[in-house]
């Protein structure tokens, strides 16, 4: 193989293929660089407005299950328990958040007791897509009291 040869090239046309070739390599590099680094950048934002956004709607719904604790509390003194338990039920169904969103309620044994979608169906074993079990798990980790409210509606 021949090295490359600048034989029929004058002294100019040579100086100049010198200079500019590597410049031309290096803006190419640069700028490959600049687009892979705007990218890398642009995904982090986008990342970090994607969890702004989630922990912004985490303290709405926080927000929205405190005010429906805080709504059906005087309920729990009331001594017709089934009384308390459809105002309670009613007031829940009532409640609604950022425009279409709502509250829901599950007894003990995972049955809907207040769904504005579904309100009598079952949920002991829905499973979420890691094979989770949703009311069993948050029912496991209600904590003792007077006004229970599960762990799903503090957390999400």
């Amino acid at each position: 193989m021949k090295p490359l040869a600048f034989r029929g090239l004058r002294l100019q046309a040579k100086i100049l293929l010198l200079s500019l070739v590597p410049l031309r390599v290096a803006v190419l590099a640069l700028t490959t660089w600049s687009a892979l680094e705007r990218a890398r950048t642009t995904d982090d934002t986008l990342a970090q407005q994607r969890q702004a956004m989630i922990a912004m709607r985490e303290r709405g719904i926080r927000s929205a299950a405190e005010v429906a604790r805080s709504a059906i509390r005087p309920l729990l003194n009331m001594a017709d328990e089934d009384e308390a338990q459809r105002l309670a039920r009613a007031m829940i169904l009532g409640m609604k958040f950022d425009g279409d969103s709502y509250l829901f309620a599950y007894d003990f044994r995972g049955n809907k007791v207040a769904n504005a979608n579904n309100p009598s169906s079952n949920s002991w074993d829905l499973q979420d897509a890691d094979g989770q079990y949703i009311v069993r798990d948050d029912r496991s980790a209600i904590p003792p009291g007077p006004c229970r409210t599960s762990p799903a509606a503090r957390a999400i």
